[in-house]
């Protein structure tokens, strides 16, 4: 990890003292951390309010309801995130996410509330809502509701909706050569949450510097080269909004059913589903103009394709609301990861208040902080083995 230097012209040679003398509080940082975790949270709850007619559309049969929402997306003609995805019925392709998914939202909240209880018990609290027992976190996953063939029947239901989810509509082709590109790195995009909730700087630059390099190298120079990448690597220090920042991304993610995607962008919502969560991590690094231009693009998308498919949708109720709401929720956590910049560096001037270093003209002294990377463990019983499990806070029965 790169060192942050800074030059000091002195009048005249001789011993050097130098330390901190900010009159930043510990309350001020307790009081701005607060205020960024209850606006996440409220984040969380109006997302998972409007997932609620595509997540119980999701429950009742994963593979209907995909095969219907790729036939209504088509129908609409959307497009934005390529109509070739071959795998994108297959079984596997959603376990194999599902899988990932539950990895990185497993980590993020025990990493979260292994290290910081005090947050993470409000969070869960929040989560829960009336049920104050249980240890488990009480978010609707939708990796929890197997992808599987079904009976014959409806089966064969299914093959005849896909049969005619035939897309008019073609992506530019430097659009879904990117989208590819996402798709093809999404372990490691989906190994970052929890590098970032356990204070790992390493796979964070790893990524940056080599597989966000060949998706879109701007954008990873203005991460890597910015000053605010190195306010997010102090920030991966701090134990609470940071943390809190990725397990309210991940804990909205999760909640976001697969149909959603393909609502919005037909056989490529996986691709959209990948290009969703690059973005709310990436805000964690910069606010910078790339990103910006990214984000706009991709609310500007699925503005557009929502705006053709709320039209025809009969599966879903409410969908434009739902639509709306995810476009809200990514200028939501672009702006609160804007605050967690100007966070950083209320945090970083009162751990240096009592910071004292001592040494001569004419040479470099220098001041390090050790790396302290967090551990977690389940909620439950305690084991490092598994995660804390992530359930709804009810059975539908559908009938």
């Amino acid at each position: 990890m790169a060192d942050k230097t800074t030059k000091v012209n002195l009048h005249k040679d001789g011993n050097v003292t130098i330390s901190g003398n900010s009159r930043i509080t510990e309350k001020e940082v307790e009081e701005t951390r607060n205020a960024i975790i209850r606006d996440l949270d409220a984040v969380y709850h109006r997302i998972v309010k409007k997932m609620e007619p595509f997540q119980q559309a999701w429950a009742s049969g994963p593979k209907l309801a995909l095969a219907e929402a790729v036939y209504d997306g088509a129908k609409a003609g959307v497009s934005g995130w390529g109509e070739d995805f071959a795998d994108f019925f297959k079984a596997e392709t959603w376990q194999n996410m599902g899988h990932g998914v539950k990895n990185a939202a497993g980590d993020t909240w025990d990493l979260l509330s292994s290290n910081a209880i005090k947050t993470g018990k409000s969070i869960k609290e929040s989560i829960n809502g009336a049920i104050k027992d249980s240890d488990q976190l009480l978010n609707w996953s939708w990796y929890n509701h197997k992808y599987a063939d079904m009976q014959n029947a409806i089966d064969a239901q299914v093959n005849a909706v896909i049969a005619n989810a035939k897309s008019t509509v073609k992506t530019a082709e430097k659009d879904i050569e990117k989208a590819k590109k996402l798709y093809k790195y999404r372990q490691e995009i989906l190994a970052l949450p929890g590098a970032i909730a356990a204070g790992n700087p390493e796979p964070v630059q790893k990524f940056v510097e080599t597989s966000l390099m060949d998706i879109d190298p701007e954008l990873a120079k203005s991460i890597r080269y910015s000053p605010e990448f190195h306010q997010a690597i102090a920030l991966l220090q701090d134990k609470d909004a940071g943390p809190a920042y990725i397990t309210y991304a991940m804990l909205c993610y999760e909640a976001i059913p697969p149909n959603f995607y393909a609502y919005l962008a037909t056989r490529g919502g996986s691709y959209l589903a990948i290009d969703l969560i690059t973005t709310l991590i990436l805000a964690f690094f910069t606010a910078g103009a790339a990103l910006e231009a990214r984000i706009s693009l991709l609310i500007a998308r699925i503005a557009a394709s929502s705006k053709k498919v709320s039209k025809v949708i009969k599966a879903v109720e409410h969908a434009q609301a739902a639509f709306d709401a995810i476009i809200s929720m990514i200028q939501d956590f672009f702006n609160i990861g804007k605050r967690l910049r100007e966070y950083t560096k209320k945090l970083v001037a009162s751990r240096n208040r009592s910071v004292a270093a001592k040494g001569g003209s004419k040479t470099e002294i220098a001041i390090k902080h050790k790396i302290h990377t967090r551990s977690k463990k389940c909620q439950c019983c305690g084991s490092t083995s598994h995660h804390t499990p992530h359930h709804g806070k009810g059975v539908i029965v559908y009938q």
